[in-house]
């Protein structure tokens, strides 16, 4: 992913204003009002603020090496001015994964967490380390030459609310601390 430029459309929230072709063709689309929000990685470790204003861009990315760096077959970018983003805690690692951009994470757990381009353009937050994202609508996908068939497969599936069945652990099952959920027990207690 590369921050910043018209190459990456979207905006942050899905209020239907300014979604004329013109504003996204140009990656820039208004907002009637600012968002802030804020986030940070799985530890507390790290944590950040943004501010979601006019200019913002909200997007998805399919390239390989965002797929790579997340561990997730697709990325949801909310992009911002500089100015427009603090950490507020902690000090994040960082890393060049590419000749015109660093991503940053949290050296204590390894969540990533943004990513920043060398000319100093924009801060590309990953959406899913914002503590609140569910208003927040991507416009446009990059990279769709590199995006997994699975992505569009996804909407098909049974759904459940909670871990599917094939991850529950009955209560025999439990551990001596009674975990259930295998792989995301911790999200039912905001971890």
């Amino acid at each position: 992913m590369t921050t910043g430029g018209a190459d990456r459309p979207g905006h942050a929230g899905g209020d239907g204003e300014g979604d004329d072709a013109a504003e996204i063709e140009s990656g820039r689309v208004s907002r009637p009002r600012a968002l802030m929000r804020e986030g940070g990685c799985a530890c507390g470790a790290v944590r950040f603020r943004l501010r979601i204003g006019e200019g913002a861009i909200v997007d998805v990315c399919h390239c390989r090496q965002c797929r790579k760096a997340s561990g997730a077959p697709l990325v949801a970018w909310v992009q911002v001015a500089p100015e427009d983003f603090t950490v507020t805690e902690g000090t994040p690692a960082a890393f060049a994964s590419s000749a015109e951009g660093r991503r940053h994470f949290c050296a204590a757990c390894g969540s990533p967490l943004f990513m920043t381009d060398i000319d100093g353009r924009s801060v590309g937050v990953m959406a899913g380390a914002l503590d609140e994202a569910g208003d927040l609508d991507p416009v446009a996908e990059g990279w769709i030459t590199q995006k997994l068939p699975l992505v569009g497969r996804i909407g098909h599936l049974p759904a459940f609310e909670t871990d599917p069945p094939h991850d529950r652990h009955e209560p025999a099952d439990e551990g001596a601390d009674g975990a259930v959920g295998a792989r995301c027990a911790a999200q039912t207690s905001g971890g």
